[in-house]
């Protein structure tokens, strides 16, 4: 028996024994002082094996990586930016990592209500600049550190805006900017009021509800805390009750909030404006949660398509919670409170079905099949044909657009048999549009919404369109290495949107390329008839140091009037403006 005792003693001082390759040391300011709450990340250059650790009051840490060779150590001193230490190989116990020169604040922590100090306590510093502004959240208590006679002495980085937050148990939070005018050994006081405290047990149908989400969340009379020493931002709580179904939650901020308690299967119970005095216990007795409804249903898609790959989310308290769909197109949710309960399709990624919303009014206990018919809502194949005098026109631009007034689906060119085909969205107001080289609308037409599931939409335009060219002066040279900028406006149409495009001119250009800028001369082809103005400018990019670039308007700008017919070529004549 001894022989066996001695056995287990010596295996389980051996567990406890950090592993021979494992990292230890020091870390100190520049005086040689510990410095205690550094995190340190250490990373072995050969594998992906990585350990952490926190320094001791002393400074003392110990990283127990388990692999052999060299490593790089990763620091992160609150309130400093993080730094990489050189390669330290494994197994070496006399690391000291000196932190750069940095500035220290002494705080002197204090009761408010009688003055005297409070010796166990939290203080976090951080840099203006990297506050995150949103609210407060709170998972688990602090871990209060021992501060005889309520001082403590942490980092603050010199010479930039400081934000402190102290916490002690019993106590409300604090925070504000730290002071950078004190002389040197002068603590900055800071007093705490006494905490609100609130409590309660959850109950449900089989007796305490362990581990149910509670969620408390402050609320501030027109954003601003009715304690004028609260963050202006609130303050949320979520934790979880113990084995017994108790809630605790202590060193609240004087105020009211809102309280959400969540557990699987069962209906959300709230309560709201619950008003908690400063130092106040609110004692909320046993909460009763009782069974939730449930929203069972399927989504219909057109045959051939997958329901699983659809994003569908259930929209609760702002938040979007995503709602798994089986392959056959079925889907669950349980545990919904009695109300309205919304499911929304958003917009799907690389695809081009359309958002729907879904709302469902649902009673306690209930259990309620739904369909989501997405049929409507499903990309069409399209196939459209372009003529113009009964000929197939080449090389326009067929685009669908929506009921917002810019181009929003890019289809395709036309081909040589006038044909181009592709995938619309269809809905109020969807419409096919066919456009000329520089984007001109020639013709557009509405869809109808209400097609059979899956239907290809097939569209013949039929255009009786005109040209165009408009000619410069002879003394006319363009600007080399230049960007075109060419407005239209319909003369005869004032309700038509002005419409403007881009070339550029230089070597390599669409204008070379494709002959539209000739010369003296700039091809329009294709136009639907009617009356233009037409103005143009040239642009050139420009940047200077400090500052990014941008295209900057060439003084030189020319202005026409065309009026198109049909099968007719025009030309106008560009002329300078002054």
């Amino acid at each position: 028996m001894l022989a066996l005792a001695a056995l287990l003693a010596s295996a389980l001082s051996s567990t406890q024994e950090p592993p021979p390759t494992a990292i230890a040391g020091r870390v100190v300011d520049e005086q040689h002082q510990p410095v205690e709450g550094v995190w340190l990340l250490c990373e072995s250059t050969l594998t992906a094996d990585n350990a952490s650790a926190i320094s001791e009051r002393d400074g003392r840490f110990e990283l127990r990586t388990h692999f052999t060779g060299p490593h790089v150590i990763r620091v992160d001193a609150r309130g400093l930016e993080p730094s990489d230490m050189p390669r330290v190989e494994a197994g070496t116990r006399n690391v000291e990592i000196v932190l750069p020169a940095r500035a220290f604040q002494t705080f002197r922590v204090l009761d408010d209500a009688t003055g005297k100090p409070i010796e166990l306590v939290e203080i976090e510093t951080m840099a203006a600049g990297s506050i995150d502004w949103g609210p407060i959240t709170r998972e688990v208590p602090r871990d209060y550190r021992a501060t005889p006679g309520g001082l403590q002495r942490v980092p603050v980085p010199a010479g930039t805006s400081v934000w402190f937050s102290v916490y002690a148990a019993g106590h409300a939070p604090r925070g504000g900017d730290v002071r950078q005018d004190l002389p040197d050994g002068v603590p900055q006081e800071v007093r705490l009021r006494a905490g609100a405290q609130l409590r309660l047990t959850a109950n449900g149908p089989t007796g305490p509800l362990a581990a149910a989400d509670v969620r408390l969340e402050q609320i501030h009379p027109r954003g601003a805390s009715p304690d004028d020493r609260g963050p202006i931002e609130p303050e949320v709580r979520v934790r979880r009750t113990d084995a017994q179904g108790v809630f605790q939650a202590g060193e609240l901020y004087g105020g009211t909030y809102t309280l959400r308690v969540t557990a699987p299967g069962l209906a959300p119970l709230e309560r709201h404006e619950l008003r908690i005095e400063p130092g106040q216990t609110l004692d909320l007795g046993m909460i009763e949660l009782r069974s939730g409804g449930s929203l069972c249903g399927l989504v219909r898609v057109p045959a051939g398509a997958d329901p699983s790959r659809i994003r569908l989310v259930h929209e609760e308290r702002g938040q979007d919670l995503p709602v798994p769909i089986e392959k056959d197109g079925s889907f669950r949710l349980l545990g919904l409170g009695a109300g309205e309960v919304t499911l929304v399709v958003p917009a799907q990624e690389r695809a081009t079905l359309l958002p729907r919303r879904f709302v469902f009014e649902l009673a306690q206990d209930e259990m309620k099949n739904v369909t989501l018919d997405l049929t409507t809502s499903w990309p069409r194949p399209l196939r459209v044909r372009v003529l113009d005098r009964a000929k197939p026109l080449e090389g326009a631009r067929v685009c669908s657009r929506g009921d917002a007034p810019r181009l929003s689906n890019w289809i395709g060119e036309t081909d040589a048999q006038g044909g181009a085909s592709g995938l619309i969205e269809p809905g109020r107001g969807a419409q096919i549009v066919i456009m000329n080289c520089f984007g001109l609308e020639l013709d557009d037409r509405g869809l109808d919404p209400f097609l059979a599931p899956g239907a290809a939409v097939e569209e013949t335009f039929e255009l009786a369109t005109g040209s165009a060219r408009l000619e410069f002066d002879a003394d006319f040279v363009a600007p080399s290495n230049a960007r075109v900028r060419i407005d239209f406006t319909r003369s005869d149409r004032p309700e038509t949107r002005p419409f403007w495009t881009f070339l550029r001119t230089g070597e390599d250009s669409l204008l070379e390329k494709s002959r539209l800028f000739e010369g003296r001369s700039i091809d329009l082809g294709i136009l639907s008839p009617g009356d233009y103005a037409v103005r143009l400018r040239f642009e050139r990019w420009e940047a200077s140091p400090g500052r990014p670039g941008a295209y900057r308007a060439l003084p030189e700008r020319y202005g026409a009037s065309l009026r198109v017919h049909t099968g007719e070529a025009c030309s106008a004549h560009l002329v300078r403006e002054p």
